[in-house]
């Protein structure tokens, strides 16, 4: 969960060096949730089409593609919101609507991003370390299970948001000036995701990974492709979300721009990174993509007059 308060913001003038980090900063997290929204589609066609994994990593990498998919259109619209010093078109002030909807949303996404990884952790880790108890147990249906585990919380946290803050109390949903978008005010409420869907998940990803590492290195294994893959994935989650957390807990105040580039920018950048990551391990989806590109005119008939000669 984005964390707001460890930055101290500033007045933002037209000319000021904050207001125009502040452009730049927005843009940049609206590019990056742009580059998600389209990478994670293509991702999620290849994953739906062109299966190439095995079954149980095939479902794993969907799940984590879905919240990446969500989790970067939440990066586009909380970027339109920095350029502008506004939530989008909305008005600024408490219990906007628009606003309202956009901090649910947000908050579903921020709390799955992170925890949909643990089916893909436990998976490598089975594989790696338990290689009979993989096979015993990561049935296409047991996976499906690990996947609904970890979506029905997020699911059933955002059923309570609706229900406490829209419906019970509409007022505890204001809109905060200084970071240009509404938020919950629940200290407890923020305590309990935290602990549930931020700190609990890294920290079972944490040890599970440190066995799996230390297994390989032990017994010299040759690993797969995919563990590339999947290292690479839980390595970029840990840069993204670990700073966020420990300045989180630290309580630790900085000025505006620091407080932006690691908890804000960096917190969104994992929205791009797990479907990058696919492209550049995967080779049939490289394939794939260049077989489907659109060709220049006439490269057809220099490739057949080659073949010819």
């Amino acid at each position: 969960m984005e964390t707001l308060a460890i930055g101290e913001s500033k007045a933002c003038s037209d000319n000021s060096t904050t207001c125009t980090f502040r452009k730049v900063n927005g843009g940049i997290i609206c590019g990056i949730g742009a580059a998600g929204f389209a990478l994670n589609s293509v991702v999620i066609a290849l994953l739906i089409f062109r299966v190439k994994l095995p079954r149980s990593q095939n479902l794993c990498m969907f799940s984590i593609s879905i919240s990446d998919y969500l989790f970067s259109i939440t990066a586009l619209f909380r970027g339109i919101g920095i350029i502008r010093s506004t939530f989008l078109i909305s008005r600024t002030d408490e219990s906007s609507l628009r606003c309202m909807i956009f901090t649910l949303y947000a908050s579903f996404t921020w709390n799955i991003v992170l925890v949909a990884l643990l089916p893909l952790t436990v998976e490598r880790f089975l594989s790696i370390c338990l290689p009979l108890k993989h096979k015993l147990f990561m049935k296409p249906k047991t996976v499906k299970w690990m996947i609904y585990s970890c979506w029905i919380p997020a699911a059933i946290f955002l059923l309570y948001d609706i229900v406490q803050y829209v419906i019970i109390d509409g007022t505890s949903i204001t809109y905060h000036r200084h970071y240009h978008r509404c938020v919950i005010n629940d200290k407890v409420r923020m305590v309990v995701m935290k602990t549930v869907f931020t700190i609990v998940p890294l920290s079972a990803i944490a040890i599970m990974y440190a066995t799996v590492v230390v297994t390989v290195i032990r017994l010299r294994k040759q690993t797969p492709r995919f563990f590339t893959m999947t290292s690479a994935i839980i390595i970029t989650a840990f840069v993204a979300y670990f700073p966020e957390l420990l300045l989180y807990l630290a309580e630790v105040h900085m000025d505006y721009e620091i407080a932006q580039v690691l908890t804000v920018t960096l917190y969104y950048s994992n929205c791009i990174s797990n479907s990058v990551i696919y492209f550049v391990i995967n080779r049939s989806a490289r394939l794939t993509i260049s077989e489907r590109s659109p060709k220049p005119r006439g490269s057809e008939s220099v490739i057949k007059q080659t073949s010819e000669i």
